[in-house]
C-alpha cells in the first residue's frame, strides 16, 4: 500500500533504505514465526516476496502468511482472541484491517500482513514478486479474456460468453470465477512470457520492463491509460512502476502476435482445462433456462397482467423476488398461463400489504 496508511496513526509517510528494510523484514518474520501457537498450528509459512534487487528504498513491508483455516476467522494466535488484538498489544497501535490485510506502523514504517488460504499462498507469493511486474503481465491476460491475480490464472464466466447480443466486456454479469492454474511456468507459457527469465528475477525496473516487452503478445496499446477501464485507469495512474513502464515503451514500435477473439481463447481454455468446460456447460444450461423463463414471466409482463404502472415499482420488485424463489425447473415445466395463475396468487398476497 506504499505507506499511505500511516496517516491513520497521524504519522508521516516514511521510506527506509534496503539494509534497514532487510533487518526489519527478518526481525518481524522471526517474531511471527515464534509467536505462532504451537498446539494449534493454524499458520504455516511467513514470507516476503522478492523485490527488484537494486531497489534502494521501500515504502512499506508486505508480509504474506499462509493460513490453514479461514483467513477471516483468525483465532488461536498466541493468547489473544484475534490477530488485531495481538498486533495492538505487541506493537502499540490498533491495526487498520481491510479484508484479509492487517496494516500497522512499526518504527514509523508501514507493515502490511496479508493472510492467504493454504492453496493460494504460492500463487500469491508469485504474483507479489518483482514489484508491479505481475500487474503489467495481467494486461496481456486481460486481452485474452483471462485474469491473472493472487489466485493464479483464472477465467471469469460472463454472460457475454453465451449471449451473442452482448459484447463481451468488463461490465458483463459475472457468473463465477474459475481458477485454471496456479503453476507459474504454465501461466507464463499461456501469456507468451519467458518463465526462465521470470524465475531468475530482475535487478532493475528496466529488466522487468524488457521481460514484458519480450513477451509474445506485447503491444504498448495494451497499457495506455486511455485503453483501460475506469477502475484500472484510476488504480494504475497511482502506481509508479506502471506509469514508468508506459513512459518506457512510449517510443516502442514492437507489435507482437495479434490476439484472437476472447471467445476463441475461451474455447482453447475449455479444451485445456476440463474443470472450466464442466463449469461453463453448467452455466450455459442455467443461462438458457433463465432466458426461456424470462420470456414467460418478467417485470413488464407482471405490470401488464395487473395493470400496474411505474409507481408500483416496489410491488413489482417484491413479486419478482417471490417468483425467483420458485425452482427454475418448476417454472420451466409450467406454461405461461400456469405461471400467470401462480403470479396472481403472489399478487393477491402482496398487494394487500402494498405501501
Amino acid at each position: 500500500m506504499g505507506g499511505n496508511l500511516l496517516k491513520n496513526w497521524n504519522l508521516p509517510e516514511k521510506r527506509i533504505p534496503t539494509d534497514e528494510y532487510e533487518i526489519m523484514k527478518h526481525k518481524l518474520i522471526n517474531k511471527f514465526h515464534s509467536d505462532m501457537k504451537v498446539n494449534r498450528p493454524c499458520f504455516n509459512r511467513v514470507a516476503v516476496a522478492p523485490y527488484l534487487r537494486n531497489k534502494d528504498t521501500h515504502g512499506d513491508l508486505d508480509i504474506l502468511v499462509q493460513c490453514y483455516s479461514d483467513p477471516s476467522i483468525l483465532i488461536s494466535w498466541k493468547d489473544y482472541k484475534d490477530f488485531s488484538e495481538y498486533l495492538e498489544k505487541e506493537f502499540g497501535y490498533k491495526p487498520y484491517k481491510n479484508s484479509n490485510v492487517y496494516s500497522f506502523p512499526y518504527q514509523g514504517f508501514q507493515v502490511d500482513v496479508t493472510f492467504y488460504p493454504e492453496d493460494e499462498f504460492e500463487s500469491s507469493y508469485n504474483y507479489c514478486s518483482w514489484g508491479d511486474t505481475s500487474n503489467l503481465m495481467g494486461r496481456v491476460f486481460h486481452k485474452m479474456g483471462l485474469h491473472f491475480g493472487h489466485s493464479g490464472l483464472s477465467f471469469w464466466i460472463r454472460q457475454g460468453l453465451f449471449d451473442n447480443n452482448l459484447q463481451w466486456s468488463d461490465s458483463d454479469h459475472i457468473y463465477e470465477k474459475v481458477v485454471l492454474t496456479r503453476d507459474m511456468k504454465e501461466i507464463c507459457k499461456i501469456g507468451g512470457f519467458d518463465y526462465d527469465v521470470w524465475r531468475r528475477g530482475f535487478d532493475t525496473e528496466e529488466d522487468a520492463f524488457d521481460f514484458v516487452i519480450d513477451s509474445k503478445y506485447f503491444n504498448k496499446e495494451l497499457f495506455l491509460l486511455e485503453n483501460l477501464n475506469h477502475i484500472n485507469r484510476t488504480r494504475n495512474r497511482k502506481r509508479g512502476m506502471y506509469m514508468r513502464f508506459v513512459e518506457y515503451v512510449s517510443d516502442s514500435n514492437k507489435v507482437g502476435e495479434p490476439f484472437r477473439s476472447k471467445h476463441e481463447y475461451s474455447l482453447i481454455m475449455q479444451c485445456k482445462y476440463p474443470q472450466l468446460q464442466r463449469t461453463v456447460d453448467g452455466f450455459r444450461l442455467l443461462y438458457e433456462v433463465s432466458k426461456v423463463i424470462k420470456e414467460k414471466v418478467n417485470g413488464k409482463l407482471v405490470m401488464e397482467w395487473f395493470n400496474l404502472t411505474e409507481k408500483d415499482g416496489k410491488l413489482v420488485g417484491n413479486i419478482m423476488r417471490e417468483i425467483k424463489n420458485i425452482p427454475k425447473y418448476n417454472l420451466l415445466e409450467l406454461s405461461q398461463n400456469e405461471i400467470q395463475k401462480k403470479v396472481l396468487d403472489i399478487f393477491t398476497k402482496l398487494s394487500g400489504t402494498k405501501e
